[in-house]
């Protein structure tokens, strides 16, 4: 069966467009985790994702670390200027 949309079936250099989809969520997420106090669940929520534990997933997935402990990590990079 064709597929509706033959040229969004990849994103950018031939990623699926799940992944693609996946990397531009913890994009916008990371920029909620470092200027937001908005709660781990909201920023979850936020994102469209079904569970705080799925985010946590993806997003360690693309980053190498939990959301939590990337909102540490830059808010003290922040505070230091």
């Amino acid at each position: 069966m064709p597929t509706i949309f033959p040229s969004c079936s990849t994103g950018r250099r031939g990623s699926p467009l799940k992944d693609y989809i996946a990397r531009e969520k913890v994009v916008y997420s990371k920029h909620h985790l470092v200027y937001t106090d908005a709660s781990l669940d909201a920023v979850a929520a936020m994102m469209g994702f079904a569970s705080q534990s799925h985010f946590g997933r993806v997003f360690k997935r693309w980053t190498g670390m939990s959301p939590g402990q990337y909102r540490s990590q830059y808010r003290q990079d922040l505070a230091r200027g």
